[in-house]
This record gives structure tokens, C-alpha cells and sequence, in this order.
């Protein structure tokens, strides 16, 4: 029991920063001097407002005095435990990387690459849990003794910070006996010069680059307990909620994996030549495509792993 010279403040909750944002875990509800049928202090909500955890309500007040004989302690419906701060929310996701599905490549800067796949997606942070209400405690007058207090509620747990993405692979390098190209857009059947009497050979495609796997997202924090009610005779009085755990970080997309290189013997692109154009008394040869690369593992058991690349194409020619 107390005079209401030694009330004390709810718990504090934890404390997490992720790249400049906020994640904390909200205060528990502080205790008042008690008034027959008054609240006590709600929990404080978690950050940050988008996916924090609310703080829990703080219950009210019973009252006992002289005029009862002292010896009953009378209460209303919301006399009761401080309820629990809620949890934090878990972090989303990043989404998958696209695995490279070009199999012949691009001209680029006025030279050619093999696509890339793309990057995962970023994910998400968990939200701090709230904190726990404070308990019922009970005005006493009259009767010779002081005010029974309940208990604060506890702090909490900060959310944990989002994991990072992968990022795609880089193409693999083409070997490619001759290449036709026009900027000027797709022609077909163009006036090109005559092919004959060569050996055009290319030897094997280079493998694709592998997505980078995305990151796991953080673990939350524990949720803090509440308070006891005052020790000794305070009989009419209840116990502080429990704060709210904090939500784990999302995970990192995995990036996706990159074409393999082309082996062709003739590349065109920006026109379309004659089907037989190049191996019409040409000698063609060419080795093997390079492997697409495999996409990076996302941080989710699997949920978003990143695309496969493509295999580069092989052949005599790419039309």
C-alpha cells in the first residue's frame, strides 16, 4: 500500500534504429494515484506508426472506505489486469529477382552484352511492440491505511531491422564469329553485302553470373513483463500487462541470375538477313551457350528466391 509518494513509471521499452528509422518498443503505462473508478496509464504504442504494436489500455480503479466497514473493496467491469501492449508487425518481404530470359543478348553502347538479371527486391522493418497497461489499484478513505497500488506496464520489444537485397548476376561473355548490326531499326531481308567463301568460327559462351542471396530480416525483441502489484496488504489492486514482442525484420529478395553468353557464328541484330544468307557457302562452326546462372536464395525458406538466367543460345546463327 501506499501514501502516492512512491509511485513509479511503466516500463521502458527497447530501443532499435534502422537506417535512420525508428523501431522501439513503446513504454508501459505508468501508475497514478489511485481514484475510485479512474483509469490507470495506458501503454505506449510502439514506432513506428506504420507497423507498431498498440500499447495497452490501463484498468480502473476499485475503492474501499470507512464508511463500508473497511473490509470491502468495491469495483467496476474494467477493474482488472492492465491489459497486454500488442506485438509489433513483421516486416515485408522483398520481392524475387527476375532471372535474365534474353538468350542472345543486346547491343549496348555499341557493343554487345548478355543480360543481367535484376536485383531482389528491399524488404521491410518490424515494428516495435506496445507497451503493457497498468494495473487496477483502489482509493482507499478512511480507513487508516494507504492507497493500494497496482502494478506499471511493461515495455516493448523494438522491432528488428529489414535484411538487404541481392543483387542480380552480370551476364556471361559471348564468343561470336561476326556480328551484323543496324541502329536504324529492325529491317528485314536487307541489301547486305555478299558472305561467301569464309570460315567464321566461335568457340564456347561464358556462364552467367549468379544472384546474390538477400539478407534475413532481424529478430524483434522480447516483450517486457509487467508489474506486480504492491507488496504486503494491497489485496485490491492487480497487475500490470505485459508489453508487446517486436516484429522480426523483413528478408531480402535474391537476386536473379544472368544469361549465359551466346557461342554463334553470325549475329544480327537491328536487321534480319536472308535465312541462308550466312551458311549459304560459308564454313560455320560453334561451341556451347554458357549456363545461365542460378538465382540468389531469398532470405524466406525459399519464398523469394531469385529467378534462374537463361542458357545462351548456340548455333550457326541467331535468325
Amino acid at each position: 500500500m501506499t501514501s502516492c509518494t512512491n509511485l513509479t513509471n511503466g516500463g521502458t521499452g527497447g530501443t532499435n534504429t534502422c537506417n535512420g528509422v525508428s523501431t522501439d518498443g513503446g513504454d508501459g503505462g505508468d501508475s497514478s494515484c489511485p481514484v475510485a473508478y479512474s483509469y490507470q496509464g495506458d501503454g505506449y504504442n510502439g514506432s513506428p506508426n506504420s507497423g507498431g504494436g498498440f500499447g495497452g489500455s490501463g484498468s480502473c480503479d476499485g475503492y474501499i472506505s470507512s464508511q463500508l466497514d473497511c473490509e470491502e473493496c468495491y469495483i467496476d467491469t474494467c477493474w482488472d489486469n492492465g491489459q497486454d501492449g500488442f506485438d509489433g508487425s513483421t516486416g515485408i518481404d522483398g520481392t524475387a529477382g527476375v532471372g535474365a530470359p534474353d538468350e542472345d543478348g543486346l547491343i549496348l553502347a555499341g557493343a554487345w552484352v548478355s543480360a543481367a538479371g535484376t536485383d531482389g527486391g528491399n524488404s521491410t522493418n518490424g515494428g516495435g511492440g506496445g507497451g503493457g497497461g497498468a494495473g487496477s489499484g483502489t482509493e482507499v478513505s478512511g480507513c487508516g491505511t494507504g492507497h493500494h497500488l497496482g502494478g506499471t506496464g511493461g515495455g516493448g520489444g523494438a522491432g528488428g531491422c529489414s535484411g538487404t537485397a541481392g543483387y542480380g548476376g552480370s551476364g556471361g561473355g559471348g564468343s561470336i564469329g561476326l556480328v551484323v548490326y543496324s541502329n536504324s531499326g529492325t529491317t528485314a531481308q536487307p541489301d547486305l553485302p555478299v558472305l561467301e567463301n569464309n570460315s567464321i568460327r566461335a568457340s564456347d559462351g561464358g556462364d552467367g553470373g549468379y544472384g546474390g542471396d538477400g539478407g534475413l530480416g532481424g529478430l524483434g525483441g522480447l516483450d517486457g513483463s509487467g508489474g506486480s502489484r504492491a507488496s504486503g496488504t494491497a489485496w485490491c489492486a492487480q497487475s500490470g500487462g505485459d508489453g508487446g514482442r517486436g516484429g522480426e525484420g523483413g528478408a531480402g529478395g535474391g537476386g536473379g541470375g544472368a544469361a549465359g553468353g551466346v557461342s554463334l557464328s553470325v549475329l544480327a541484330m537491328g536487321v534480319i538477313p536472308l535465312n541462308t544468307w550466312a551458311n549459304a557457302s560459308n564454313l560455320l562452326a560453334y561451341g556451347n551457350g554458357g549456363v545461365g546462372g542460378s538465382g540468389g536464395s531469398g532470405g524466406r525458406g525459399g519464398t523469394n528466391d531469385g529467378g534462374n538466367g537463361i542458357d545462351g543460345l548456340s548455333g550457326t546463327q541467331n535468325w
